[in-house]
């Protein structure tokens, strides 16, 4: 089995290179994978041994021929540029994410690939209320101060609904990186509709943590991280591991259709932006959302930072998924959020 993996050079491109080039020196994995090939435009450092790298950009047709080559046909392709942080605005791949997006799947589509894995953000169901993983001691609300009258009980629960897959994509007017993977999440509704022969698998991925992806802890130890409201808001992360294996998971099973990538309402080893601004040794009263919003406008217009201030707003705000689907199909995450985020900590 040959497998091209477009967007090679990003952390989670790496990371699932490394992971699927070890299976080819395994004899028991089945199918076998044979060849693994990269796409990307940067360059892929350091050289991995044993991937075939290509270096064009996404919309450059000369790559497009190695799809099906004669000596080695490509038999899937995973795409997983839409899963990733943000970049700066110096070199902000967002505004051109969709155009490179729809251009592999087009391709891969038009050269009869026997599966298609597209790897996007959650980002893309837009903006929610606080979810129901924040916990509440009785007489407190989520900024520390006191609740409403009324409310008994030792712990509290915010009233919320887990995002299913049949949710409504309403990224469109959250932010621009929010905004890219829901055009893209409107494409494969309209390409999955038409397509009869290549098994479409896509994954919508909560943030991604651990040793290769610290752009959270960065971001916690520059900005303020306690918004006012959402100071007992669970963050919704996996570790870097079981995001691998959702998508190992799609490789070797034929998965068509929708799954979303996240803890979901398994509440053990969860963490709070409390907890997050205690990691990165914050000790400050929980700001406004307008604050923190216009300090990340500030720092990404003026000095070239990889968080715009939409995607503030979608991060604080992101609403919690529901993974029962995937892990019906097989899937069985080993870790937890806090373990992901302590390990993006210690890197």
């Amino acid at each position: 089995m040959h497998i091209l993996i477009a967007g090679v050079a990003s952390p989670t491109g790496r990371l699932l290179a490394e992971t699927l080039l070890a299976e080819t020196r395994l004899a028991d994995t089945t199918p076998v994978i044979t060849r693994v090939t990269g796409l990307d435009s940067r360059p892929c450092l350091p050289p991995l041994a044993g991937l075939h790298f290509v270096r064009a950009r996404f919309r450059q047709p000369e790559w497009t021929p190695l799809l099906d080559s004669t000596d080695h046909p490509v038999d899937v392709v995973i795409l997983v540029t839409g899963a990733e942080w943000p970049a700066s605005r110096r070199r902000s791949p967002d505004a051109t994410l969709f155009a490179d997006t729809r251009f592999v799947i087009d391709a891969a589509l038009a050269a009869k690939v026997r599966k298609l894995i597209v790897v996007n953000s959650a980002a893309l169901y837009g903006t929610s209320p606080p979810n129901p993983l924040a916990m509440h001691r009785e007489g407190e609300s989520s900024s520390g101060r006191a609740a409403l009258p009324g409310i008994k009980g030792e712990m509290q629960r915010i009233s919320s609904v887990y995002l299913t897959e049949s949710a409504p994509v309403r990224g469109h007017e959250a932010s621009v990186y929010a905004r890219a993977r829901a055009r893209i999440a409107d494409y494969l509704d309209v390409i999955s509709a038409q397509n009869t022969k290549t098994i479409m698998t896509r994954l919508r991925m909560v943030w991604l943590c651990g040793a290769r992806h610290t752009a959270l802890a960065r971001y916690a130890q520059t900005d303020p991280v306690l918004v006012r409201g959402f100071a007992d808001h669970a963050l919704d992360v996996i570790h870097e591991q079981d995001a691998i294996a959702a998508i190992r998971l799609a490789l070797h099973h034929d998965l068509p259709g929708i799954y979303n990538v996240g803890y979901g309402a398994d509440a053990a080893g969860q963490i709070t932006f409390s907890d997050l601004a205690a990691l990165a040794g914050q000790e400050r009263e929980p700001v406004s959302l307008t604050h923190v919003t216009l300090r990340a406008w500030w720092r990404w217009r003026w000095r070239g930072k990889p968080m715009p201030p939409g995607f503030v707003r979608a991060f604080v705000r992101a609403g919690p998924l529901d993974a029962q689907k995937l892990r019906a199909a097989g899937w069985s995450p080993q870790y937890t959020a806090r373990a992901a985020v302590l390990e993006a900590f210690r890197t």
